[in-house]
């Protein structure tokens, strides 16, 4: 299965969110998380920047 990279930061703009899409993240969660969000990004569940 190939990494994955997760945004984890207290930023939450849509500039934000599509900076770290540029960067090459695959999501970009915005604290505080949510736990079952976290085990679903990273079983391959949930794809995509959140």
């Amino acid at each position: 299965m190939p990494s994955r990279l997760v945004a984890l930061t207290g930023y939450g703009l849509d500039a934000d969110r599509e900076r770290s899409a540029r960067a090459g993240f695959d999501a970009h969660l915005v604290k505080p998380v949510n736990p079952d969000l976290v085990v679903r990004l990273a079983a391959g569940t949930e794809s995509g920047v959140c």
